[in-house]
């Protein structure tokens, strides 16, 4: 199953990069904005 996992995770991240949808970037960034949210909270 590990393997299984790995696999898709790597095509996920490929789709990514070969096909940056704009929904993909805009949740990457709020997440990356929500990281440094909590890292300041912290």
């Amino acid at each position: 199953p590990g393997q299984n996992i790995d696999g898709d995770v790597t095509m996920y991240l490929d789709n990514i990069v070969f096909i940056p949808e704009p929904s993909t970037l805009a949740l990457f960034g709020l997440a990356a904005l929500g990281g440094l949210a909590l890292r300041r909270r912290g």
